[in-house]
């Protein structure tokens, strides 16, 4: 019998807790009951703002194409839950995955230990990983990183990708001070892979001086020409820089091997798509920084068309800011959509608020994903020369990508 991954997903989030709770201790606890399945294995955290998924893939992709046995952690997933959990094989099957967290969150229940839906996949991950027996495995980090339950791995690296003004309420209202929650991923004697260059560089050279580690700067890294062609767009240099810092340090460096790495691509990374013979382009780009890095190229990858039209949201906790303003602004039409996920913008009351705030003229307000996607598909049909730009958030993707793929032209 099939199992329906979005239902089981909705169940999950009812049975855990649904807020965030940052600290080490539930988790800590969780993984103690089961054994501490999370040190079975070598592991390497990749923290940041922005490029962590990118980054990770390529040092997965890395290890793997070196013979490594090894496992990749991901957060958030884009469409389906099974993302999160990867090895060499592929994707945790639907069976075994829920065979796997059901028995995670049982065992935990009796233990006593009260898991949120991220502690209990962290330690669902850690057993999956030992189950597999994983030589080494990427974990991209959640939330920050002092507290976030994925710090609990006795981790020989660490990579920080860029950093920038995010979960201030959380994390700090300045830079080095968020860029020092991110940093606390760096355990006594370890390795830190990060720019060198970055105006947090100072507070990442005081940690390591602090925990007696070696930071080893991604900036200077040199990448051969032959491999630089290989990247899909040159936004990824400064996250294939970090993942080829970090697979040196492992002797990894056959040029062959780093071209395939280089050819790495994530769903929803700058993804074309051929929808109802129209345009269109999906991009997880969901702050301020990843903004002003994207916006360009998705701005130029528009401009041969007569009409853009955006797709997009603002979730619940975030705020509208000049870099999105201005962005949302650059196009012909903006519909925005509400959200069911926990952080979103669930209703178009919710919503309204925003249009005060831009000087978009042509700024629609959906009552729903399904009329919204109904709406644009209305606008895009109107005239062979529009396009669609979907951006704004990773769970937008995740729910307009479902309702769009059976509408997908052939490639």
């Amino acid at each position: 019998m099939s199992i329906n991954m979005n239902q089981y997903l909705e169940e999950l989030l009812e049975r855990t807790e649904s807020h965030v709770k940052l600290g080490l201790e539930n988790t800590h606890r969780a993984l103690e009951i089961l054994g501490n399945p999370h040190c079975d294995y070598r592991s390497i955290l990749v923290a940041g703002s922005n490029g962590k998924g990118t980054t990770a893939a390529y040092i997965f992709r890395g290890l793997e194409l070196s013979g490594l046995r090894v496992g990749l952690f991901s957060s958030p997933h884009i469409v389906r839950l099974n993302e999160r959990l990867r090895t060499c094989e592929g994707t945790i099957s639907d069976d075994e995955l829920k065979e796997l967290v059901d028995d995670t969150f049982a065992i935990c229940k009796a233990g006593g230990v009260r898991l949120t839906f991220f502690e209990l996949m962290t330690v669902a991950g850690a057993r999956y990983f030992s189950r597999k027996k994983c030589d080494v495995v990427v974990v991209e980090v959640g939330l920050g990183g002092r507290l976030d339950s994925t710090n609990v791995h006795p981790n020989f690296a660490s990579v920080v990708t860029s950093i920038g003004m995010e979960h201030t309420a959380i994390l700090g209202d300045d830079i080095d001070t968020i860029a020092a929650e991110k940093l606390a991923t760096v355990k006594p004697g370890g390795k830190l892979i990060c720019d060198g260059l970055a105006p947090w560089a100072g507070v990442a050279r005081r940690v390591v001086a602090e925990k007696e580690a070696r930071m080893l700067d991604a900036s200077q890294a040199e990448i051969d020409p032959e491999v630089e062609a290989c990247l899909s767009y040159p936004f990824f240099r400064e996250n294939f820089q970090l993942a080829q810092t970090l697979l040196q340090t492992l002797e990894i460096t056959d040029m062959r091997l780093l071209q395939e790495v280089a050819r790495t691509r994530l769903f929803g990374r700058m993804e074309p798509l051929a929808y109802k013979k129209r345009h269109v382009l999906l991009d997880c780009a969901h702050n301020p920084v990843a903004l002003e890095k994207m916006g360009p190229y998705i701005l130029e990858w528009t401009r041969p068309f007569k009409r853009r039209i955006l797709a997009t949201t603002l979730l619940a906790d975030k705020e509208l800011d000049p870099v999105t303003r201005s962005f949302w602004d650059s196009f012909d039409a903006v519909a925005l959509f509400p959200l069911n996920h926990p952080r979103g913008r669930k209703s178009p009351a919710e919503l309204f608020p925003l249009i005060a705030e831009t000087s978009q003229r042509n700024l629609m307000v959906a009552p729903s994903l399904q009329e919204g996607l109904s709406r644009v598909d209305d606008i895009l049909l109107e005239d062979e020369h529009s396009c669609l730009v979907v951006t704004g958030s990773m769970y937008l993707l995740g729910e307009v990508y479902p309702l769009m793929e059976p509408h997908l032209d052939p490639r």
